[in-house]
């Protein structure tokens, strides 16, 4: 009994985990710039950009299809220099050009070191399709000087919470089915 219930768990988180895509590294063979208030060198991996924290950066993508209602973006990086510490927004674009936004904060990342942070979303522009082409940088703070040095973009599939509680009542089930077969 004791390793079908853990048998049972192992399943359960296995089709329960989270599956990270990634977006972009930025780099020059998966991030096209279109746009850009930025000084920026882009290397095979990454992509560093330098100016006023009040800055844009736009590029196209291979198409990425993601369910807008379903994601969480992380933007990885490092900051180079003095922390503005202000507010910027990233765009995911869609094929028809609708778009979902997600709120950070350069806050969030310490000078000198490579970080991950989880960006805010907000709902997506009606007609949303999932289907990612374009990703834009926003940054909106007072001009200071802004450095950083952008890694990767990746969603990750955030668990719809009917499914957790099918799964869960599924396998509570399962148990008391088999333990039943063990008394009997």
């Amino acid at each position: 009994m004791k390793s079908f219930v853990v048998l049972l768990a192992l399943v359960i988180v296995q089709v329960q985990q989270a599956r990270a895509q990634i977006l972009t590294n930025f780099g020059s063979d998966q991030f096209t710039i279109t746009y850009s208030d930025f000084t920026d060198v882009q290397t095979h991996s990454s992509l560093q950009i330098s100016g006023n924290d009040w800055s844009e950066l736009a590029g196209i993508i291979s198409t990425v299809i993601i369910p807008a209602s379903t994601i969480e973006l992380t933007l990885t990086g490092t900051l180079s220099g003095a922390n503005p510490g202000s507010a910027f927004q990233i765009a995911l674009l869609d094929t028809e050009e609708n778009t979902v936004y997600f709120d950070g904060s350069w806050g969030s990342y310490s000078p000198g070191v490579e970080m991950s942070a989880v960006l805010t979303r907000y709902a997506p522009v009606a007609g949303f399709n999932g289907q990612i082409v374009k990703v834009a940088l926003f940054t909106a703070g007072s001009g200071a000087s802004l450095n950083f040095t952008l890694k990767e973009l990746r969603t990750t599939a955030v668990p719809e919470p009917s499914i957790s509680l099918a799964l869960l009542l599924g396998a509570i089930c399962c148990a008391i089915r088999f333990r039943k077969r063990v008394v009997a």
